[in-house]
């Protein structure tokens, strides 16, 4: 008699996890916790960020931007992946409170690299430990936490 229980929570518990949609990331290699170690440009000075806290944080579909010395503001943007290509978004201030603003300045995408308001770059190199873009005018060099 126990079994005839059984059986049929067995049953209701099978199609519960069955109806749930998990929602996974299909990023692989470039999700994660990116340190922007260095921006070299075609046209000016190349920048060391290795001792500044510039980070890019990679899931999903959106890369947050953030310099945790608090000089510049932290962005957002969607990206897309094509390829050997990162295709972003126009980017948003980070500001939740005041409804991700869109940044209407390109000077202020400048510190993180972009130089455009909707930049693709070629991924020269991705692997779990280091990512290397470059758009043509600047190439970012990355290293993973």
């Amino acid at each position: 008699m126990k079994r005839l229980f059984y059986i049929p929570l067995l049953v209701i518990m099978v199609a519960m996890l069955m109806s749930c949609e998990m929602e996974s990331s299909h990023g692989g290699k470039l999700d994660g916790y990116w340190h922007l170690e260095r921006i070299d440009t075609l046209h000016a000075a190349s920048a060391d960020y290795g001792q500044k806290k510039v980070f890019w944080a990679i899931q999903g579909h959106l890369i947050q931007m953030t310099d945790r010395d608090y000089q510049y503001s932290s962005l957002i943007s969607r990206y897309e992946r094509q390829g050997d290509s990162l295709i972003l978004e126009r980017p948003y201030y980070n500001e939740r409170d005041k409804g991700d603003p869109e940044v209407e300045e390109l000077i202020r995408l400048q510190f993180y690299g972009l130089g455009s308001w909707s930049p693709r770059f070629r991924i020269e190199n991705l692997s779990s430990e280091r990512m290397t873009l470059s758009d043509g005018n600047v190439i970012l060099q990355f290293r993973k936490l």
